[in-house]
């Protein structure tokens, strides 16, 4: 079985106020691939829609095309292994062995991602030919993290005696493969979830709040998301890897927006209430909306869920 590894980074290990940096590893096998791709082609093309998919830049008015991929990426089976680093902790373990930061990334971007695709593969049955896409990075590059990478995992296999060879370990671009793109996503959401941004209070973290949990949803959405992603913490007390169980961390943001979403609701249900917006034509529904509620073009996304909550019990249904 041809098999792919796609690799991603968020927060770096010196980016500052960031406590911790993750790094994942997305596992899935080159037909699936193949069906994903096809699938975002088709999904750009009918939205009429050439933009890129990155989390850090969503925005609500981008939430059907967001939400259909992601949506149909939930569905595949994909194996993810994400590890939480603790900053501080490595750079401090760096500073007593006399490293610098630049020093220390050369070793991690070998041990780190080795040890994140060593992790998928191990469990993956029948794998014969092996492709790792890690981005293209002038970083990557100087430090021969391509090259060292391959080597690795081959060594892996032969001493293993596991049975798949690795073809080829190279860099690829968001602007030239769709398949970074939902990679970059999806790890986004990870992060997002992990850090608690759900919580500040800015209509961008609002907007990216409600595509998420728009998204878990969606009937079996939960139990998808939650197995198919393992999570380890290294703390760099030790080589010690602890696991850390997700499925508290999604609890714990289904319940604040659970709270968030009582609150907003209210707005909407005054809103029919008192006027006929059950009535009107989409567009005068809108505007009325936005007019009632005083939200920006962003957040209307937002409150027409709600609308359609109320109306068909189906609040992802113009979106989905």
């Amino acid at each position: 079985m041809d098999y792919e590894i796609y690799f991603d980074e968020s927060n770096k290990l010196d980016s500052p106020g960031k406590d911790y940096s993750y790094y994942g590893a997305f596992g899935i096998d080159s037909p699936t691939v193949s069906t994903i791709q096809e699938e975002m082609e088709y999904i750009f093309s009918s939205l009429h829609t050439k933009s890129e998919l990155h989390f850090n830049t969503y925005k609500s008015n981008e939430i059907k095309k967001y939400f259909q991929v992601l949506n149909h990426f939930l569905q595949k089976e994909i194996h993810i292994n994400l590890y939480i680093i603790d900053n501080k902790r490595f750079l401090a373990a760096g500073e007593k062995l006399l490293l610098d930061v630049e020093e220390l990334r050369k070793y991690f971007y070998v041990k780190i991602p080795e040890r994140l695709f060593y992790g998928i593969v191990r469990h993956v049955d029948n794998v014969e030919r092996l492709n790792i896409y890690m981005d293209d990075n002038t970083e990557y590059q100087t430090l021969d993290v391509y090259n060292k990478v391959k080597d690795q995992m081959n060594a892996h296999s032969l001493y293993r005696n596991k049975g798949y060879i690795v073809k080829d370990v190279k860099g690829l671009s968001s602007a030239d493969n769709k398949m970074v793109q939902v990679i970059d996503s999806f790890m986004g959401i990870i992060v997002f979830i992990l850090q608690k941004d759900y919580l500040q209070s800015s209509k961008i973290k609002r907007g990216k709040a409600d595509l998420i949990y728009r998204l878990l949803m969606e009937e079996g959405n939960v139990a998808r998301f939650q197995s198919m992603i393992n999570l380890f913490l290294w703390s760099g007390e030790s080589d010690k890897i602890d696991i850390v169980y997700l499925s508290s961390k999604i609890t714990e943001f289904l319940v604040y927006m659970n709270i968030i979403d009582s609150q907003e609701m209210q707005k909407i249900h005054e809103i029919y209430a008192t006027t006929n917006c059950k009535e009107l034509p989409f567009k005068e529904k809108v505007a009325l909306i936005k007019k009632e509620t005083d939200c920006s073009n962003a957040e209307i996304q937002i409150f027409l869920g709600y609308a359609m909550q109320i109306e068909h019990g189906d609040r992802n249904k113009f979106v989905r």
